[in-house]
């Protein structure tokens, strides 16, 4: 009794961990945890059913023995020289080296099955750093290819495109970048799915679209260049016709031609050329917001001065961005690399241990 109650609160603690790190992550205003009575018991009876299982068939073989079968000693078990003995290697090899060796050769089976599973508890730790890797990956693909830019203004409404050389003007901007945001949403027959559509200048340097082998990816003239996760939820591919619906202003609904497909690795996003967006929604040069990359030493006052202009509604720092989503994945993957190597330490543990004896 003791162990399976040990198991389900070492349970509870992870999911209660693991609970928190998302209601951290995602910012949820409340995000309850409930264990379910019904689900320990669950995995406590298949837990005792793999143990009854395991014990029974070693009961079973016993209670299959006639009675003076059973009270006979054990029959001495029958060796044989094997070729390290024959080769006359083991001579020169110690006592123990010797004992582990005829262990392994006259009982193959079990010591193949030792070395599985033995290799299965470093596989353990093998695929679970995989996704430790990988989310840095991510990372430094999201913060230092695709986002070069040092700060990211978002306007309360659209501005004219002048705005851009108003933010120029600041103290400490070496370089604008503006972009236009709406809300659509795209529809290519009974699929459709909500998205925001970006507009990008054609010369941009400071937010790309990268492919995941790292390939920097042009915007076409004309049409729209989705995310190879988009596409495949609406069912599209490279010059197909898609609806999109804008839903701004006069909400127009156009028919637009998938001019490629980006390979992001994260997140379902849809591209325009600023120049094609603002003929898509027929009005004149406007931006939401803009990338700037700015002096380091003149970001503090920069940033202070941009959240006291009426227009801007937010100003967002990608270093202080890239700073937060690494402290989450330290704290998420602290957490979860302590459960992988107990995990795998316990099997080596018990495999090593079934050997020895």
């Amino acid at each position: 009794a003791l162990v399976p109650a040990l198991g389900a609160g070492l349970g509870i603690w992870w999911a209660a961990e693991i609970n928190r790190l998302y209601a951290q992550f995602y910012r949820f205003p409340v995000l309850v945890f409930a264990p379910g009575a019904t689900v320990i018991a669950i995995a406590g009876g298949v837990s005792a059913l793999a143990a009854v299982s395991g014990a029974a068939t070693a009961v079973r073989r016993v209670l299959r023995l006639p009675a003076a079968e059973a009270m006979r000693p054990e029959a001495p078990a029958r060796f044989r020289a094997g070729w390290l003995e024959r080769s006359g290697a083991a001579a020169r090899l110690p006592a123990s080296a010797r004992m582990i060796w005829r262990n392994l050769a006259r009982r193959p089976l079990r010591a193949a099955l030792s070395t599985v599973g033995i290799a299965l508890a470093v596989a353990i730790l093998v695929v679970g750093h995989y996704f430790v890797d990988a989310i840095e990956t991510l990372g430094e693909v999201q913060f230092r290819t695709v986002q070069r830019e040092d700060m990211t203004v978002f306007f309360h409404n659209p501005r004219p495109a002048r705005a851009r050389h108003e933010l120029a003007s600041l103290p400490g901007v070496l370089r604008t970048e503006p972009f236009r945001v709406v809300a659509a949403r795209l529809r290519h027959g009974h699929v459709e799915r909500r998205v925001g559509l970006f507009g990008l200048p054609p010369d941009a340097e400071l937010r790309r679209i990268v492919g995941a082998d790292g390939v920097v990816l042009p915007l076409p003239p004309e049409g729209v260049v989705l995310t190879a996760k988009l596409a495949e939820i609406l069912g599209v591919a490279a010059g197909d016709a898609l609806s999109v619906e804008v839903l701004e202003g006069a909400r127009p609904i156009r028919a637009v031609r998938v001019a490629g497909l980006a390979d992001e690795l994260i997140g379902l996003a849809a591209y325009m050329d600023a120049g094609a967006l603002q003929r898509l929604l027929r009005e004149d040069a406007t931006v939401s917001g803009a990338f700037l990359r700015v002096d380091s030493l003149a970001a503090p006052g920069l940033h202070g001065r941009l959240k006291r202009m009426p227009a801007v509604a937010g100003a967002t720092s990608r270093m202080a961005a890239l700073q937060g989503f690494e402290d989450t994945l330290a704290e998420s993957l602290g957490v979860f690399t302590t459960v992988l190597v107990t995990f795998a330490s316990i099997i080596a543990a018990a495999m090593v241990y079934n050997s020895a004896r």
